[in-house]
């Protein structure tokens, strides 16, 4: 059960349907008042506490009025959602089980965009606020904990609450200005946490230096005088020392415009004059790539007499499968990381989870060959659609750009196609542990509802002769890749439990024609965050 208490009180049953209140009487109100409260406190409480909290008349005794609320709430809660329990000396206590409520994750995500801001991580820090505000978005000030009581005892829950939207609001702003996220959209949204907080200098001192960013150096000056009269009326002062210095840089040209380094992709991974790019794109019947890494498949097949390449066409099959698979589940919007060339022979991302659902997704593409983003940029274009040439190791800058076009406060697809074991130190674990630690990172970004589809070469049951060739424990392998161990990969879900049928080869992975085992093994997952 989700309990919404941030704004008006909202109730949703485990599969998300509403439940319903009733409106008007004063009944209704206390009923309201009641599940509010025992929302907040989370544990359980006893029934003088209770009486404090929802009414400030001490000397009158509410014991029966509590009983009726009790067995009201019990009769529009789903079953077994408000238990009484007996505490000591018999006293009773009341406590919601089972659902979570929409305050608990605002303070959550809070801690955890402050916490990645003290560490400088700020596009991190970016996606932890934005998602922390996400249950007040719609939420007027007249609405704000609209069902929660008047009293004393409630008020020490509900202020902190308030003072946090504001504090959470003005980090926002700033890590998005420190982002060089400045826009019109960041400058109305300002607009929009004023309202709760009309004589806020930090969000006023904000909102001048973001539209003085954007080159609307008459609009700052004029947004001057009415903070300064928001702040006259409000408080009966004339504007603080950071505002009117804010103000004053303005209106001489001298604020600095901070503009921000765009983030560089590292090298691309190659061995000798071997990209993996290439390779690839050669056993799928592409073009874009070298005399010499079709000599090296033509020479793997020739020596080995494997059907290796036959994999790749394999792996991306899957991918597709999968973009289909969270497609109709509801996911619009996808992250991917170390995209590859754009495959002619096959449909892209956004065009399957464009097919597979009703409305358009958005779609982030990542990866840090300089040869795939001048494709890339030539052909994802359109709504909603981005290519990024970024280094999927830094995650910040990966997350900053994708913030752009992705709400991280809803659903995403991160998709890792058979592009992880390019990357991670050379130790005796293959590097898994720092690469566990790199995609706990992203998914610790995203919202719940979110999942992780994860390709990837292994080691276990490939033919024994590709391993001179591929295996970066092989001094004089031409094109090394880490090949990882089933158990190893399966770390790199980080703990997320599996959609069926679990781990296995690409090619049994919800296979649309029969499965044909391959001499070289790609295993792949999806992994839900729930």
């Amino acid at each position: 059960m989700r309990v919404s208490v941030l704004g008006e009180l909202r109730l949703t049953d485990d599969e998300g349907r509403p439940l319903d209140l009733g409106e008007g009487s004063r009944r209704r109100r206390n009923l309201r008042a009641l599940i509010c409260v025992l929302a907040l406190e989370d544990r359980p409480v006893p029934s003088s506490r209770l009486k404090a909290l929802l009414w400030d008349d001490p000397d009158r005794d509410h014991t029966s009025v509590l009983t009726n609320l009790v067995a009201q709430a019990r009769r529009v809660l789903p079953p077994g959602r408000l238990v009484t329990e007996t505490g000591t000396a018999g006293a009773r206590l009341y406590r919601l089980t089972r659902s979570t409520v929409d305050a608990d994750d605002f303070v959550s995500e809070a801690e955890r965009g402050d916490a990645a801001r003290d560490k400088g991580r700020l596009a991190t820090a970016a996606v932890h606020y934005r998602r922390a505000m996400a249950p007040w978005q719609g939420v007027t000030p007249e609405q704000t904990l609209h069902d929660l009581p008047d009293t004393e005892g409630a008020r020490v829950r509900a202020e902190p609450l308030r003072a946090l939207r504001v504090r959470v609001a003005e980090a926002l702003v700033a890590t998005q200005l420190d982002l060089g996220r400045h826009s019109d959209e960041l400058v109305a949204e300002i607009g929009e946490h004023l309202a709760f907080d009309p004589a806020n200098e930090n969000l006023h001192r904000d909102r001048l230096v973001a539209l003085y960013r954007l080159g609307r150096r008459t609009d700052a000056l004029r947004a001057y005088q009415s903070a300064a009269a928001a702040i006259e009326t409000e408080l009966g002062v004339p504007p603080g020392p950071a505002l009117r210095r804010v103000h004053e840089q303005i209106a001489a040209g001298t604020l600095p415009r901070a503009e921000r380094d765009e983030p560089r992709a590292r090298p691309v991974l190659r061995a000798g004059g071997l990209s993996y790019r290439g390779v690839t794109d050669y056993t799928l019947g592409g073009k874009d790539n070298t005399e010499e890494e079709r000599a090296f498949v033509d020479k793997i097949v020739a020596d080995t007499g494997t059907d290796a390449t036959l994999i790749t066409k394999d792996n991306r099959d899957c991918v597709l499968r999968m973009v289909r698979t969270l497609a109709g589940l509801g996911v619009r919007q996808f992250l991917d990381l170390g995209s590859g060339l754009p495959e002619q022979i096959s449909p892209s991302v956004h065009q399957t989870a464009r097919t597979a659902a009703d409305e358009p997704p958005r779609v982030v593409y990542v990866d840090n060959d300089p040869v795939v983003a001048i494709t890339s940029r030539a052909m994802y274009s359109g709504a909603g659609v981005a290519f990024h040439e970024l280094d999927l190791m830094d995650v910040e800058a990966v997350l900053d750009a994708a913030g752009r076009c992705l709400d991280f406060a809803e659903p995403i697809g991160l998709i890792a196609a058979n592009t992880l074991q390019y990357v991670g130190d050379a130790d005796d674990d293959l590097g898994t542990a720092q690469i566990t630690e790199l995609v706990t990172a992203y998914v610790d970004a995203l919202a719940t509802g979110s999942y992780l589809a994860l390709t990837h070469i292994t080691g276990d049951g490939i033919d024994p002769r590709l391993r001179p060739y591929i295996d970066s424990t092989e001094p004089d392998a031409a094109l090394p890749q880490h090949l990882r161990t089933t158990e190893q990969i399966e770390r790199l879900l980080v703990g997320l439990p599996l959609l069926p049928p679990g781990l296995t080869d690409v090619g049994a992975w919800r296979p649309e024609r029969p499965f044909v085992p391959r001499d070289l093994r790609i295993i792949g997952g999806i992994g839900a965050k729930v």
